[in-house]
């Protein structure tokens, strides 16, 4: 019998690190499909990436799978998106699209603007996950 979600003999991963390895928006598309099909992934740590962000903001259709990933990934606690060249608009898409049980995101050293700090900040505050924010 095969193991089940991302396992190999009976373990199953709880954390993934792909930082700094260019990894893409098509990249992060495929990852966060798996995490709406496989439970047990808890942190997924894709920061230093910075391609992210300009695919996000250009190709709806990445965009539009990232959002559905996450929005289904059940079992992430902590995502990280440090430097993933995140503005304003994908930022904003994909604070919208939270997994239910997230307690970190960690989105640091992207180039968003002083509103959308200021906004993070208010969304913190209101019961929300952990917004890692730092200069």
């Amino acid at each position: 019998m095969a193991p089940r979600g991302f396992g190999f003999g009976g373990a199953s991963l709880t954390r993934l690190d792909l930082s700094e390895n260019q990894l893409m928006g098509e990249g992060l598309a495929a990852l966060a499909g798996a995490l709406g099909r496989h439970g047990y992934l808890q942190s997924l740590d894709v920061g230093g990436n910075e391609k992210i962000g300009g695919v996000l903001a250009t190709v709806s259709e990445v965009t539009h799978q990232v959002m559905e990933g996450l929005n289904s990934a059940c079992a992430l606690r902590d995502l990280h998106l440090w430097r993933c060249g995140l503005y304003d608009e994908s930022a904003n898409l994909l604070v919208d699209s939270l997994p239910p049980r997230l307690r970190l995101l960690n989105i640091a050293a992207n180039p968003f603007t002083r509103e959308l700090r200021r906004k993070l900040v208010r969304q913190r505050g209101s019961g929300g996950a952990t917004v890692s924010i730092r200069a």
